[in-house]
């Protein structure tokens, strides 16, 4: 199964500096691929949570993929490991029936992902070793990260691909054969996302 995953236009239209072209034009429908990682199978093998590895301020971490996440969350133990910055001017709340669950927050200045690297300023909510360490993640790896980028990710070849975002409504994924398209919207957002 392949899903490649189109962020928000607004979202898009946001983090992009330069003027976009047109929808739908030749140029916002061209396919630019930056960058593509190994997906690193389930450990143990019988459960779906795959991982990718990134690089945290030029130092890897494992991190646990996870499409319905928004931002990055790491362990205690691997932000202590990799050196990351704690802010002690933020904390994270969490309020459920147990009450409410302050957080550290630590901030990368790079996250790279293959070839991309995300220049800005990361933050990274604190999650319990239990949480990630326990299963042999680093941490969690949400959508956040890809806001400027077309995301595939292949399980049968195990890859996840990294394309330059477009605005291209009625474009195809950059694979051969057969697939399905549904609107959507990102989070937060009003402007239409496609699915494909």
């Amino acid at each position: 199964m392949r899903a490649l995953i189109l962020p928000s236009l607004l979202a898009a239209l946001l983090t992009a500096c330069a003027p976009q072209p047109e929808p739908g034009s030749a140029e916002a429908c061209r396919i630019e691929q930056v960058a593509t990682v190994p997906l690193l199978p389930p450990d143990p093998p019988r459960t779906s949570r795959w991982a990718v590895e990134v690089l945290l301020d030029g130092k890897p971490a494992r991190m646990m993929l996870d499409s319905g996440a928004n931002g990055l969350s790491i362990s205690t133990e691997a932000a202590l490991r990799l050196g990351l910055r704690q802010r002690s001017d933020m904390r994270a709340s969490t309020t459920g029936l147990g009450g409410t669950v302050y957080r550290r927050v630590f901030e990368a200045d790079t996250v790279a992902i293959g070839a991309q690297t995300r220049p800005t300023p990361t933050l990274m909510v604190e999650t319990t070793d239990a949480q990630s360490a326990g299963r042999g993640f680093d941490g969690i790896l949400g959508m956040e990260v890809f806001d400027r980028n077309d995301v595939e990710i292949d399980f049968p070849a195990r890859t996840l691909s990294l394309y330059r975002a477009r605005f291209c409504p009625q474009g195809r994924p950059p694979w051969q054969g057969g697939f399905l398209s549904f609107p959507g919207r990102g989070r937060g957002s009003t402007a239409p996302a496609t699915i494909l």
